[in-house]
């Protein structure tokens, strides 16, 4: 009797070890009810959950089965933060340049003015250029025209010239038409160096 009584004790003691043991897991279900056991049954898990030592500490938070929309926002969310990140990396970056290029505001106004001065130059240069060239297509037509009134074909050289003078026309008018966008973007980026400086500097010294 003595034997079983104490085999039946160690029994129970090594059960009561083994259940100690075992992992606890802590989760909430739909309903907002906490639960506390020792295995995850199949419909909990796509719950978060939490395992817990002997004495109920967290020591590992396990996340649940999401679902393709869960994942897909997930996705979502991790690229916008990636994004937020290197925003903010290229922004301190470019602060960084503001205060390396320019020591005061004025340097930043020197440079957009000798910038402006720099592709004034440029759309002026494509402006007459554009006006010889148009000048120079009118005088060409005209003569391969009293040439055509007169019976005659105007000679090659002369329909080689007017088609060169005609793509020279063209690419002008698109050089000048990027040279103003240019100008347009500079003058924009320009004043918002200058708008960013005054900001960073600011707020360095408290203001």
């Amino acid at each position: 009797m003595n034997r079983m009584l104490t085999a039946l004790f160690i029994s129970l003691t090594c059960l009561q070890g083994h259940a100690l043991a075992q992992a606890m897991y802590k989760w909430v279900d739909e309903h907002g009810q906490v639960h506390y056991t020792s295995t995850v049954p199949p419909s909990a898990v796509k719950h978060d959950r939490s395992v817990l030592s002997k004495r109920g500490t967290v020591v590992k938070k396990l996340e649940g089965e999401r679902t393709p929309e869960e994942l897909e926002a997930e996705r979502q969310r991790q690229e916008m933060e990636a994004q937020k990140q290197k925003e903010k990396e290229i922004k301190q970056k470019h602060d960084k340049t503001l205060l390396i290029t320019y020591k005061n505001e004025d340097d930043i106004k020197i440079a957009r003015d000798k910038r402006m001065i720099f592709l004034d130059e440029q759309i002026l240069g494509a402006e007459l250029r554009l006006v010889e060239e148009k000048e120079e297509y009118k005088k060409l037509v005209k003569e391969a025209s009293e040439i055509e009134r007169k019976g005659h074909t105007p000679p090659e050289k002369l329909k080689y010239s007017i088609d060169m003078i005609k793509r020279n026309i063209n690419k002008f008018k698109q050089q000048l038409a990027q040279s103003r966008q240019e100008k347009e973007i500079e003058i924009r980026s320009f004043n918002e160096d200058l708008k960013r400086y005054r900001e960073v500097i600011g707020r360095a010294s408290g203001n």
